[in-house]
């Protein structure tokens, strides 16, 4: 049963038609905008134990390339779950040029799972770095979308342990306070900036191509003590309202278990 009650007045299917998807390893989905209610049905398992699964919490994703002076707000591309939809990274220079993508979220989160539409074709390696209250710390991140030392070059995960001194905040607040609060450094964020999220930073060491574009960013779950569906025709139906979750993390340690999830709400 629902963790509570929602008025449903559409279902739909994130997962392949006529089947299902094989779950082999990580794999997320975005959550259509208007989610109320989802569903994950697992059969078919095959040598696997169970399907273990995460809510992902909703992304805030902002893009300045004028140290903050004005923002682009991709969080719904990122995450709507549409083709027609994308992040644009193309031609991001260095944080040194001004350059830089901002991700928070309201808890804290072990990476990013980033589906790359138009990859990067110049030599380039990522940094991400989280807030610990009062300075930008590196996470000495995985970087699985490398391709070639290329970063942004193929579909990946960004991963990292999640840091125990990472600390919430406005990024407004934390940009002033890093430029002495003298200045409107972040005055143009749009109203993500204003909330105390766990935040990071991605930057690039040196400037991608000229049309680089991603489908989607989902958040990884901030811990992997995963709930669980165990071998059989297993469902689980939780409420899971867009905005405060952005996507469904699926996974298997061994096997394959093929699996259909279904959202239901109002969707435009």
């Amino acid at each position: 049963m629902p963790a509570r009650q929602v008025r449903v007045q559409e279902l739909r299917s994130l997962t392949a038609a006529n089947g299902g998807t094989a779950v082999t390893a990580l794999v997320t989905f975005g959550l259509l905008p208007g989610t109320q209610y989802v569903k994950i049905h697992s059969r078919a398992f095959t040598t696997a134990v169970g399907l273990q699964y995460a809510l992902n919490p909703y992304l805030a994703v902002l893009k300045t390339t004028d140290a903050g002076a004005t923002w682009t707000d991709y969080s719904s591309a990122a995450q709507d779950e549409d083709a027609a939809t994308h992040v644009d990274l193309s031609g991001l220079s260095t944080l040194a040029n001004g350059d830089a993508v901002y991700i928070g979220a309201a808890t804290a989160f072990r990476g990013l799972d980033v589906d790359v539409d138009g990859p990067n074709g110049n030599s380039s390696v990522l940094t991400a770095s989280y807030w610990n209250g009062s300075a930008w710390v590196d996470t000495s991140d995985t970087d699985g979308t490398i391709s070639s030392g290329k970063t942004m070059g193929q579909d990946g995960t960004i991963a990292w342990t999640v840091p125990s001194a990472w600390s919430a905040g406005s990024l407004n607040n934390i940009l002033q306070f890093l430029d002495g609060g003298g200045s409107n450094t972040a005055a143009a964020a749009p109203q993500y900036g204003h909330q105390d999220l766990f935040w990071v930073r991605l930057e690039v060491g040196a400037a991608l191509d000229s049309a680089v574009t991603l489908d989607s960013i989902h958040a990884l779950a901030g811990s992997t003590a995963y709930a669980e569906l165990t071998a059989g025709d297993d469902v689980i139906e939780l409420a899971a309202n867009y905005g405060e979750f952005g996507s469904v993390e699926l996974t298997v340690t061994t096997g394959t278990v093929n699996t259909v999830v279904t959202v239901g709400g109002k969707f435009v």
